[in-house]
């Protein structure tokens, strides 16, 4: 084994955290990486096959919570139609619809991305190429979701009904493809930056305003919220602890100055 300890410095503002790499980077990823789109697919599903039963627990939890959400979707559509407000819908609009549909996830992740690359930044720039992976893995499981099970929106003729695998493809309310995408980026941001709490509360918060702004739009009902934003949650987590780099980090202080520690 081979340990290195390396001074971190602060290049962006609370964020950003650097780690010398002599060797340089190439600026587009290894092949590898590219592979590991098949083989994290395949893990992430074979892991529900060896959940104990705390997740299980956690599991019944979140669907009985879907259930229950099922019986009241339309009265929370109804009441958020009701109390909606011109100030609320612009922030919709401008800042929590374009969070959703991966406008501005992909955004700090490429910023992410090019920062870390030029400063040769190795945990950064794995953090976005894992951020990266997350949300295409989790877009593609909410993508097949709603083809499964093909459930109408709220504004579409029979709203809330379920076709089932042979429908139109227009159908596409079940689950949520924008709380999938919000909460995949917060748990991956959530995780890699935990040692600084703004991040993971802010990354949740705005996750949680961005799955809720798809029902206040009347886009979604509230059980198509859940299940998307558990589901992204699941695939995040999952797909950050499987690249999660070995070692530690020790802190940072204020003025962005920290200690990594890192086993080869």
């Amino acid at each position: 084994m081979k340990l290195r300890l390396a001074v971190l410095f602060l290049f962006w503002p609370g964020l950003l955290w650097s780690q010398a790499d002599t060797a340089g980077f190439r600026l587009f990823p290894e092949k590898h990486y590219f592979k590991s789109y098949y083989t994290d697919t395949r893990k992430l599903f074979s892991s529900v096959g060896k959940f104990d039963t705390k997740d299980w627990m956690l599991t019944g939890g979140i669907l009985g919570g879907g259930a229950l959400l099922l019986t009241q979707d339309k009265a929370i559509n109804r009441y958020w139609e009701e109390h909606s407000a011109p100030f609320a819908d612009k922030a919709v609009k401008y800042g929590l619809e374009p969070f959703g549909r991966g406008i501005y996830p992909a955004a700090i992740t490429g910023g992410l991305y090019l920062q870390a690359t030029i400063e040769e930044n190795s945990y950064d720039r794995h953090v976005a190429l894992t951020t990266a992976k997350a949300l295409i893995i989790s877009q593609i499981v909410a993508q097949a979701g709603k083809q499964l099970f093909h459930r109408h929106r709220p504004g579409e003729r029979n709203p809330g009904n379920w076709d089932g695998p042979v429908a139109p493809v227009r159908f596409r309310s079940f689950p949520s493809g924008h709380s999938t995408m919000a909460f995949s980026f917060a748990a991956v941001m959530g995780h890699a930056y935990k040692d600084r709490l703004w991040i993971p509360v802010t990354s949740y918060t705005i996750a949680a305003l961005s799955s809720f702004a798809r029902v206040y739009d009347n886009q979604h009902w509230a059980s198509d919220a859940l299940i998307g934003s558990a589901i992204g949650f699941f695939i995040g987590r999952s797909i950050w602890r499987m690249n999660e780099p070995a070692g530690m980090h020790v802190g940072v202080t204020q003025h962005g100055i920290g200690i990594r520690i890192s086993v080869d």
